[in-house]
Protein backbone atom coordinates (compact mmCIF):
# COMPACT_ATOMS: atom_id res chain seq x y z
CA UNK A 1 0.00 0.00 0.00
CA UNK A 2 2.69 2.29 0.82
CA UNK A 3 4.68 1.69 -2.26
CA UNK A 4 1.43 2.76 -4.28
CA UNK A 5 0.95 5.83 -2.21
CA UNK A 6 4.58 6.88 -3.06
CA UNK A 7 3.70 5.81 -6.96
CA UNK A 8 0.49 7.85 -6.75
CA UNK A 9 2.74 11.20 -5.63
CA UNK A 10 5.57 11.06 -7.65
CA UNK A 11 3.27 10.38 -11.32
CA UNK A 12 0.98 13.82 -9.61
CA UNK A 13 4.40 15.74 -8.65
CA UNK A 14 5.28 14.90 -12.51
CA UNK A 15 2.04 15.99 -14.17
CA UNK A 16 1.87 19.02 -12.15
CA UNK A 17 5.55 20.18 -12.46
CA UNK A 18 4.35 20.06 -16.19
CA UNK A 19 1.34 21.69 -15.94
CA UNK A 20 2.52 24.44 -14.32
CA UNK A 21 5.39 25.13 -16.13
CA UNK A 22 3.98 24.48 -19.33
CA UNK A 23 2.67 27.75 -20.61
CA UNK A 24 2.30 30.11 -23.25
CA UNK A 25 4.08 33.75 -22.56
CA UNK A 26 5.13 35.34 -26.15
CA UNK A 27 7.09 38.93 -25.53
CA UNK A 28 8.11 41.68 -28.54
CA UNK A 29 11.54 42.15 -27.62
CA UNK A 30 12.33 45.04 -30.24
CA UNK A 31 10.49 47.37 -32.82
CA UNK A 32 12.14 49.83 -34.99
CA UNK A 33 11.66 52.28 -33.08
CA UNK A 34 14.75 54.22 -35.07
CA UNK A 35 13.58 58.20 -34.04
CA UNK A 36 12.11 56.61 -30.81
CA UNK A 37 15.41 58.43 -29.20
CA UNK A 38 13.57 61.69 -29.87
CA UNK A 39 10.70 63.82 -28.65
CA UNK A 40 10.43 66.01 -31.33
CA UNK A 41 11.37 66.57 -35.06
CA UNK A 42 11.09 68.56 -38.01
CA UNK A 43 9.31 67.41 -40.65
CA UNK A 44 12.14 67.17 -43.11
CA UNK A 45 14.03 64.79 -40.97
CA UNK A 46 11.71 62.25 -40.12
CA UNK A 47 12.39 58.67 -41.48
CA UNK A 48 9.92 55.95 -41.96
CA UNK A 49 9.10 54.40 -38.86
CA UNK A 50 7.13 51.25 -38.11
CA UNK A 51 8.43 49.05 -39.98
CA UNK A 52 8.92 45.53 -38.25
CA UNK A 53 9.34 44.16 -34.44
CA UNK A 54 10.81 41.04 -32.97
CA UNK A 55 8.84 38.60 -31.13
CA UNK A 56 9.85 35.98 -28.67
CA UNK A 57 8.07 32.42 -27.15
CA UNK A 58 10.19 33.02 -23.73
CA UNK A 59 6.96 30.76 -22.16
CA UNK A 60 7.16 26.55 -22.47
CA UNK A 61 4.34 26.18 -24.62
CA UNK A 62 3.80 26.11 -27.86
CA UNK A 63 1.89 29.38 -29.12
CA UNK A 64 -0.19 28.99 -32.41
CA UNK A 65 -2.49 31.55 -35.02
CA UNK A 66 0.95 34.32 -33.76
CA UNK A 67 0.35 37.76 -35.13
CA UNK A 68 2.09 40.94 -34.94
CA UNK A 69 0.12 43.98 -35.58
CA UNK A 70 1.60 47.56 -35.61
CA UNK A 71 -0.88 50.72 -35.61
CA UNK A 72 0.36 54.49 -36.49
CA UNK A 73 -2.31 57.54 -34.82
CA UNK A 74 -2.17 60.62 -34.90
CA UNK A 75 -3.35 63.02 -31.98
CA UNK A 76 -7.07 62.71 -32.97
CA UNK A 77 -6.53 58.82 -32.28
CA UNK A 78 -6.97 58.12 -36.07
CA UNK A 79 -5.40 55.23 -37.73
CA UNK A 80 -3.04 56.70 -40.55
CA UNK A 81 -1.12 53.15 -40.91
CA UNK A 82 -2.01 49.79 -39.62
CA UNK A 83 -0.17 46.11 -40.99
CA UNK A 84 -0.53 42.52 -39.83
CA UNK A 85 2.14 39.42 -39.84
CA UNK A 86 0.58 36.15 -41.12
CA UNK A 87 -0.19 33.91 -38.85
CA UNK A 88 2.65 32.08 -37.41
CA UNK A 89 3.32 28.94 -34.85
CA UNK A 90 6.03 29.60 -32.50
CA UNK A 91 7.76 27.20 -30.56
CA UNK A 92 9.28 27.72 -27.49
CA UNK A 93 11.97 29.61 -27.76
CA UNK A 94 11.39 31.11 -30.81
CA UNK A 95 12.72 34.62 -31.95
CA UNK A 96 11.31 35.69 -35.13
CA UNK A 97 11.69 39.02 -36.88
CA UNK A 98 9.23 40.63 -38.59
CA UNK A 99 9.29 43.45 -41.66
CA UNK A 100 6.42 45.52 -42.42
CA UNK A 101 6.34 48.60 -44.83
CA UNK A 102 6.38 51.25 -43.06
CA UNK A 103 5.06 55.28 -42.32
CA UNK A 104 6.46 58.24 -43.17
CA UNK A 105 4.70 60.94 -41.70
CA UNK A 106 3.49 64.06 -44.30
CA UNK A 107 2.25 66.02 -41.92
CA UNK A 108 3.01 68.19 -38.35
CA UNK A 109 1.43 66.30 -36.09
CA UNK A 110 2.18 63.90 -33.11
CA UNK A 111 2.25 60.29 -33.91
CA UNK A 112 1.73 57.30 -32.04
CA UNK A 113 3.18 53.74 -32.85
CA UNK A 114 1.39 50.85 -31.37
CA UNK A 115 2.91 47.05 -31.26
CA UNK A 116 0.33 44.30 -31.06
CA UNK A 117 0.88 40.67 -30.26
CA UNK A 118 -2.19 37.92 -30.64
CA UNK A 119 -1.74 34.46 -30.56
CA UNK A 120 -4.70 31.70 -30.20
CA UNK A 121 -3.99 30.66 -26.49
CA UNK A 122 -3.97 32.51 -23.63
CA UNK A 123 -0.69 34.50 -22.74
CA UNK A 124 0.15 34.08 -19.17
CA UNK A 125 2.00 37.45 -19.31
CA UNK A 126 0.22 39.78 -21.37
CA UNK A 127 2.04 43.44 -20.28
CA UNK A 128 4.76 42.28 -23.14
CA UNK A 129 2.61 41.79 -25.83
CA UNK A 130 2.00 45.87 -26.26
CA UNK A 131 4.53 48.49 -27.24
CA UNK A 132 4.09 51.73 -27.83
CA UNK A 133 5.85 55.14 -28.23
CA UNK A 134 5.45 58.65 -29.17
CA UNK A 135 6.96 60.94 -31.73
CA UNK A 136 6.21 65.10 -32.17
CA UNK A 137 6.68 65.74 -35.51
CA UNK A 138 7.37 69.74 -35.65
CA UNK A 139 8.06 72.39 -38.32
CA UNK A 140 11.44 73.31 -36.82
CA UNK A 141 12.14 72.16 -33.66
CA UNK A 142 14.46 68.90 -33.02
CA UNK A 143 14.59 67.65 -28.90
CA UNK A 144 15.25 65.07 -27.40
CA UNK A 145 14.42 66.05 -24.15
CA UNK A 146 10.68 66.00 -22.75
CA UNK A 147 10.83 69.75 -21.31
CA UNK A 148 10.75 68.84 -17.71
CA UNK A 149 13.47 69.58 -16.01
CA UNK A 150 14.86 67.70 -13.55
CA UNK A 151 18.78 68.62 -12.50
CA UNK A 152 21.31 70.92 -14.05
CA UNK A 153 24.79 70.84 -14.72
CA UNK A 154 28.16 73.45 -14.54
CA UNK A 155 31.49 73.54 -14.35
CA UNK A 156 32.60 75.23 -10.98
CA UNK A 157 36.49 75.99 -11.81
CA UNK A 158 36.68 76.10 -15.09
CA UNK A 159 35.02 76.90 -18.49
CA UNK A 160 33.12 73.98 -19.39
CA UNK A 161 31.33 72.68 -22.55
CA UNK A 162 27.71 70.74 -22.62
CA UNK A 163 26.57 69.17 -26.04
CA UNK A 164 24.02 66.88 -27.75
CA UNK A 165 24.21 64.82 -30.88
CA UNK A 166 21.05 65.45 -33.68
CA UNK A 167 21.05 63.15 -36.71
CA UNK A 168 20.45 64.73 -39.81
CA UNK A 169 19.24 62.93 -42.16
CA UNK A 170 18.28 65.64 -45.37
CA UNK A 171 19.84 69.01 -45.89
CA UNK A 172 18.37 71.63 -44.17
CA UNK A 173 19.28 74.89 -42.87
CA UNK A 174 19.20 75.61 -39.24
CA UNK A 175 18.37 78.69 -37.65
CA UNK A 176 18.81 79.32 -33.69
CA UNK A 177 19.36 76.86 -30.96
CA UNK A 178 17.72 76.95 -27.74
CA UNK A 179 18.65 75.87 -24.53
CA UNK A 180 17.12 75.84 -20.65
CA UNK A 181 19.47 77.60 -18.07
CA UNK A 182 18.87 77.39 -14.20
CA UNK A 183 20.65 80.34 -12.78
CA UNK A 184 20.01 79.77 -8.80
CA UNK A 185 22.63 83.25 -7.73
CA UNK A 186 22.14 86.03 -8.22
CA UNK A 187 25.83 86.89 -8.84
CA UNK A 188 25.48 84.86 -12.34
CA UNK A 189 23.18 87.42 -13.47
CA UNK A 190 24.67 89.13 -16.44
CA UNK A 191 27.00 86.87 -17.74
CA UNK A 192 27.23 85.41 -20.89
CA UNK A 193 26.73 82.13 -22.99
CA UNK A 194 26.76 81.20 -26.08
CA UNK A 195 25.52 77.65 -28.24
CA UNK A 196 27.72 76.15 -30.97
CA UNK A 197 27.37 73.46 -33.45
CA UNK A 198 30.04 70.80 -34.09
CA UNK A 199 30.89 68.04 -36.56
CA UNK A 200 32.17 64.56 -35.32
CA UNK A 201 34.52 61.75 -36.36
CA UNK A 202 33.22 58.58 -35.34
CA UNK A 203 30.04 60.03 -33.53
CA UNK A 204 32.83 62.67 -31.56
CA UNK A 205 32.76 66.29 -31.14
CA UNK A 206 35.29 67.47 -33.73
CA UNK A 207 35.40 71.03 -35.10
CA UNK A 208 33.34 74.15 -34.25
CA UNK A 209 31.48 75.44 -37.52
CA UNK A 210 28.91 77.30 -35.94
CA UNK A 211 27.93 79.48 -32.88
CA UNK A 212 25.24 81.51 -31.71
CA UNK A 213 25.18 85.14 -30.48
CA UNK A 214 25.85 85.46 -27.07
CA UNK A 215 22.85 85.56 -24.10
CA UNK A 216 23.05 87.38 -20.95
CA UNK A 217 21.90 84.70 -18.10
CA UNK A 218 18.75 85.89 -15.63
CA UNK A 219 17.64 84.52 -12.44
CA UNK A 220 15.74 81.39 -12.22
CA UNK A 221 14.88 78.74 -15.56
CA UNK A 222 14.61 80.16 -19.05
CA UNK A 223 14.90 79.11 -21.94
CA UNK A 224 17.05 81.29 -24.19
CA UNK A 225 16.79 81.03 -28.45
CA UNK A 226 20.11 82.65 -29.83
CA UNK A 227 20.38 82.89 -33.78
CA UNK A 228 23.84 81.77 -35.50
CA UNK A 229 25.96 84.34 -35.86
CA UNK A 230 25.92 85.03 -39.63
CA UNK A 231 22.53 83.93 -40.46
CA UNK A 232 21.28 80.15 -41.31
CA UNK A 233 23.81 77.54 -41.67
CA UNK A 234 23.30 74.65 -44.22
CA UNK A 235 23.88 71.22 -42.67
CA UNK A 236 24.33 68.55 -44.70
CA UNK A 237 23.09 65.05 -43.83
CA UNK A 238 25.43 63.58 -41.09
CA UNK A 239 25.45 63.46 -36.72
CA UNK A 240 26.18 67.14 -35.78
CA UNK A 241 26.14 68.13 -31.97
CA UNK A 242 24.58 70.66 -30.68
CA UNK A 243 26.53 72.59 -27.47
CA UNK A 244 25.89 75.33 -24.86
CA UNK A 245 29.37 76.92 -23.81
CA UNK A 246 30.39 78.97 -20.94
CA UNK A 247 32.23 82.22 -21.54
CA UNK A 248 34.33 83.22 -18.47
CA UNK A 249 34.98 80.18 -15.97
CA UNK A 250 33.33 82.71 -13.32
CA UNK A 251 30.01 81.44 -15.06
CA UNK A 252 27.83 78.29 -13.38
CA UNK A 253 26.49 77.44 -16.70
CA UNK A 254 23.30 75.06 -14.83
CA UNK A 255 22.48 73.42 -18.34
CA UNK A 256 19.04 71.10 -17.87
CA UNK A 257 18.47 67.87 -18.41
CA UNK A 258 15.53 65.48 -17.57
CA UNK A 259 16.50 62.07 -15.96
CA UNK A 260 13.08 60.31 -17.83
CA UNK A 261 14.66 60.01 -21.19
CA UNK A 262 18.39 58.58 -22.13
CA UNK A 263 20.03 57.65 -25.75
CA UNK A 264 24.43 56.01 -24.92
CA UNK A 265 26.29 57.91 -26.98
CA UNK A 266 24.00 61.38 -27.38
CA UNK A 267 25.34 63.45 -24.75
CA UNK A 268 28.68 65.35 -24.36
CA UNK A 269 30.81 67.40 -22.25
CA UNK A 270 34.60 69.36 -21.75
CA UNK A 271 36.04 71.62 -19.83
CA UNK A 272 39.44 73.36 -19.56
CA UNK A 273 41.14 74.80 -22.06
CA UNK A 274 41.78 71.87 -23.94
CA UNK A 275 38.44 69.97 -25.86
CA UNK A 276 38.80 66.50 -24.29
CA UNK A 277 34.94 65.15 -24.88
CA UNK A 278 33.27 62.82 -22.87
CA UNK A 279 30.09 60.75 -22.99
CA UNK A 280 27.68 62.58 -20.41
CA UNK A 281 26.86 59.04 -19.02
CA UNK A 282 29.94 58.50 -17.27
CA UNK A 283 28.49 61.14 -14.98
CA UNK A 284 24.72 60.72 -15.28
CA UNK A 285 22.36 59.31 -17.49
CA UNK A 286 20.14 62.29 -19.02
CA UNK A 287 18.97 63.92 -21.83
CA UNK A 288 20.18 67.95 -22.16
CA UNK A 289 17.80 70.46 -22.81
CA UNK A 290 19.16 71.71 -26.12
CA UNK A 291 17.17 71.97 -29.33
CA UNK A 292 18.67 73.11 -32.76
CA UNK A 293 15.45 75.38 -34.77
CA UNK A 294 15.86 74.56 -38.61
CA UNK A 295 13.66 76.44 -41.13
CA UNK A 296 11.07 75.33 -42.79
CA UNK A 297 11.65 74.79 -46.52
CA UNK A 298 7.85 75.03 -47.16
CA UNK A 299 7.64 78.09 -45.51
CA UNK A 300 7.15 81.82 -47.24
CA UNK A 301 10.20 85.20 -45.82
CA UNK A 302 7.49 86.35 -43.70
CA UNK A 303 7.00 82.65 -41.81
CA UNK A 304 10.92 82.56 -41.83
CA UNK A 305 11.05 85.24 -39.95
CA UNK A 306 8.70 83.80 -37.43
CA UNK A 307 10.90 80.34 -37.07
CA UNK A 308 13.64 82.66 -36.75
CA UNK A 309 12.40 83.74 -33.43
CA UNK A 310 12.04 80.07 -32.25
CA UNK A 311 8.75 80.90 -30.42
CA UNK A 312 8.22 78.08 -27.84
CA UNK A 313 6.01 77.11 -24.57
CA UNK A 314 7.64 75.06 -21.95
CA UNK A 315 7.32 72.94 -19.70
CA UNK A 316 5.17 70.96 -22.17
CA UNK A 317 3.32 68.92 -20.86
CA UNK A 318 2.42 70.47 -17.94
CA UNK A 319 -0.20 70.53 -15.09
CA UNK A 320 -0.64 74.04 -13.91
CA UNK A 321 1.72 76.81 -15.61
CA UNK A 322 2.85 77.58 -19.30
CA UNK A 323 5.79 79.80 -19.88
CA UNK A 324 6.52 81.64 -23.61
CA UNK A 325 10.39 82.27 -25.16
CA UNK A 326 10.97 83.77 -27.89
CA UNK A 327 9.17 86.61 -28.05
CA UNK A 328 10.47 89.98 -29.88
CA UNK A 329 7.28 92.15 -28.39
CA UNK A 330 3.66 91.76 -26.63
CA UNK A 331 1.45 89.51 -28.86
CA UNK A 332 -2.57 88.82 -28.46
CA UNK A 333 -2.49 85.51 -28.51
CA UNK A 334 -6.28 83.10 -28.58
CA UNK A 335 -6.16 79.53 -27.33
CA UNK A 336 -8.44 76.65 -28.31
CA UNK A 337 -9.04 72.98 -27.58
CA UNK A 338 -8.93 69.87 -30.17
CA UNK A 339 -12.33 70.90 -31.05
CA UNK A 340 -11.60 74.71 -31.87
CA UNK A 341 -13.37 76.01 -29.13
CA UNK A 342 -11.81 79.17 -27.86
CA UNK A 343 -10.97 79.04 -24.57
CA UNK A 344 -9.32 82.14 -23.28
CA UNK A 345 -7.49 85.11 -25.01
CA UNK A 346 -4.98 88.16 -23.90
CA UNK A 347 -2.06 89.81 -24.40
CA UNK A 348 1.68 88.29 -23.90
CA UNK A 349 5.01 89.21 -23.50
CA UNK A 350 8.17 87.29 -23.62
CA UNK A 351 8.77 84.65 -20.54
CA UNK A 352 5.59 85.32 -19.03
CA UNK A 353 3.94 82.55 -17.43
CA UNK A 354 0.25 82.09 -17.58
CA UNK A 355 -1.89 79.49 -15.54
CA UNK A 356 -3.96 76.38 -17.12
CA UNK A 357 -4.77 74.47 -13.60
CA UNK A 358 -8.21 74.85 -14.56
CA UNK A 359 -8.01 73.13 -18.09
CA UNK A 360 -8.76 69.95 -18.30
CA UNK A 361 -6.48 67.51 -19.57
CA UNK A 362 -5.62 67.44 -23.28
CA UNK A 363 -4.32 69.38 -26.38
CA UNK A 364 -4.55 73.20 -26.63
CA UNK A 365 -3.24 75.75 -29.42
CA UNK A 366 -2.17 78.98 -28.86
CA UNK A 367 -2.38 81.39 -31.68
CA UNK A 368 -0.49 84.71 -31.78
CA UNK A 369 -1.70 88.07 -33.89
CA UNK A 370 1.96 87.19 -35.65
CA UNK A 371 0.35 84.12 -37.34
CA UNK A 372 2.16 81.59 -35.12
CA UNK A 373 0.65 78.36 -33.76
CA UNK A 374 2.17 76.68 -30.68
CA UNK A 375 0.30 73.16 -29.44
CA UNK A 376 0.66 72.63 -25.40
CA UNK A 377 -0.71 69.87 -23.41
CA UNK A 378 -2.26 70.46 -19.88
CA UNK A 379 -1.77 66.64 -18.49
Amino acid sequence: MKLHYNLFLIIFFFFNTNFINSQNDLSITGTSLVQDQYTQIPLEQVALMATGGVIENIGTAESTNVVLTVSVFDSSSSIVYTESSNQMTLVAGSVIPITFNGYTPTLVDTYTTTYNLTLAETDQNPSNNIVSSSIEVTESIYARDNNVRETSFGFLTATGKMGQSFDILNTQDVVSISFELFNPDPAGVGDTVLASIWDTVNNVPNVKIAETNPVSIVNGANLYTPNLVGGPLTLQPGKYVFVVEETTDDTFLGLSATNDIFTPGAAWFTSGPVDAWINFELVQEVALIIRPNFQNSSLDVSDYSQINNAITLYPNPSNDFIQISGLSQSEVYTIYNVLGVKINNGIISDNEKFNIQNYSNGIYFMKLENGVKLKFVKK
